[in-house]
C-alpha cells in the first residue's frame, strides 16, 4: 500500500487562509521539503520527520498570521456586515429596553427621566442581542461569492476578534457603569444608594477586589468571593459567544451539500440558537445550584452545547468532502 503523502492537509489549510503570493513564497517550498525528506527518509525515521516539518510549519504559520487581519476586507462586505448588525441590534435591543423602562416607571419615577433611563438600559439590551447578530452577519459575508476564500475567512475572523473586544468592554465597563447610574437614579430622593453589587462594578474592580480570594461557599449559599467568580465567568462566556457563533454558522454554511432545510435561513438560524442559548443557560443555572457546583459553572454549559454542534457540523462537512 503506498504511504500517504505527507503535508496535503497543511498546504490545503495555509491556502484557504493565506493570500496565494504567501502560500507560494512561504509554505509550498517547506511543503516540498516536507514531502521530499519524508520520501528519502527510512520508514523509522519518517513520524520524527513529520514532527519537525509540522512544527516549522506552525511556526510560519503563527509569523504570517499577522497578514490575515492586515487583509483589507471589500467595503461592500463592511458596509454590509455592519448594517445588518446595527440594524438587529437596534431593533431587538430596543425592544427588550422598554418593558425595562417601563417597569421603572412605574415605580413612580418622573416622566423627563424616561429618556435618561433607556439610555441606561441600552448597553444592557445591546450585550444580550449583540452576540446573535453574527448570524446574519456572516451571511453578509459568504453571500460575495466574487470574493476569494482567504478573504471571506479573513473578514469573519476580524469579526469575531472585534466582537470579542466589543462584549468585553460593553459588559467589563460600559455596562456596570450604565448600571450603577440606574440604581443611582431610580434610587428615590433621601434614601441611601445600595452596596455596588458585582454586576455594577468593571471588570478591573471584580479582579482587583479583595474578596474576590475569599472561601468559595457552592450554591446555593453565594459568598461575596462566589458572586464575583460567577459574574467573572459569566462575562468570560458572553465575550466568547459571538465569535463562537461566528464559527457556527460559518461551519453550517461550508458544508458542500446542501439539503432542503439545512442550513437553516439566517433568520430561523438566530432564532434557533436564541432557544437553545438561553435553555442551556438557565439550565446550567439549574445544573448549578442541584449539584452544588461551584459558582458559574453551570454558566459555561452555553460553550459545551454549541461548541459540540460546530465540531458535529465540522465533521460532518469533512466527511461531505471526503466523500
Amino acid at each position: 500500500m503506498v504511504p500517504k503523502v505527507p503535508g496535503e492537509r497543511a498546504l490545503a489549510f495555509a491556502s484557504r487562509w493565506f493570500e496565494p503570493a504567501i502560500v507560494h513564497r512561504t509554505f509550498e517550498p517547506l511543503i516540498a521539503d516536507w514531502q521530499r525528506e519524508w520520501y528519502e527518509s527510512e520508514p523509522s525515521r519518517r513520524p520524527w520527520v513529520s514532527i519537525r516539518a509540522a512544527a516549522a510549519f506552525i511556526c510560519a504559520a503563527v509569523i504570517s498570521s499577522p497578514g490575515i487581519i492586515a487583509l483589507p476586507t471589500p467595503r461592500s462586505i463592511s458596509l454590509q456586515v455592519a448594517r445588518r448588525i446595527a440594524l438587529f441590534c437596534l431593533v431587538i435591543g430596543g425592544a427588550l429596553s422598554i418593558p425595562m423602562v417601563r417597569s421603572m416607571e412605574a415605580r413612580s419615577l418622573e416622566a423627563p427621566w424616561w429618556g435618561a433611563m433607556l439610555l441606561m438600559v441600552m448597553p444592557a439590551a445591546l450585550s444580550i442581542t449583540f452576540p446573535f447578530a453574527m448570524i446574519i452577519a456572516v451571511d453578509a459575508i459568504r453571500r460575495h461569492a466574487d470574493v476569494p476564500s482567504h478573504v471571506a475567512r479573513a473578514a469573519a475572523l476580524k469579526l469575531g476578534v472585534i466582537a470579542i473586544c466589543l462584549m468585553q468592554a460593553a459588559g467589563g465597563f460600559v455596562g456596570p457603569l450604565a448600571n450603577r447610574k440606574w440604581t443611582e437614579l431610580s434610587t428615590p430622593a433621601g434614601w441611601n444608594i445600595p452596596q455596588r453589587r458585582p454586576q455594577q462594578l468593571s471588570t478591573v474592580a471584580l479582579l482587583r477586589h479583595p474578596e474576590r480570594n475569599t472561601a468559595i461557599v457552592p450554591a446555593p449559599q453565594y459568598t461575596r468571593a462566589g458572586e464575583i467568580r460567577r459574574e467573572l465567568i459569566n462575562r468570560s462566556v458572553l465575550s466568547v459567544m459571538p465569535a463562537m457563533f461566528v464559527w457556527l454558522r460559518w461551519t453550517a454554511l461550508s458544508h458542500p451539500r446542501r439539503r432542503r432545510f439545512w442550513p437553516l435561513p439566517a433568520s430561523a438560524m438566530t432564532a434557533l440558537v436564541v432557544v437553545l442559548f438561553f435553555a442551556s443557560f438557565f439550565s446550567g443555572f439549574r445544573l448549578e445550584i442541584e449539584l452544588g457546583m461551584a459558582p458559574g459553572s453551570g454558566l459555561m454549559l452555553p460553550l459545551v452545547v454549541f461548541g459540540l454542534w460546530t465540531l458535529a457540523e465540522q465533521r460532518l462537512a469533512q466527511r461531505a468532502k471526503a466523500a
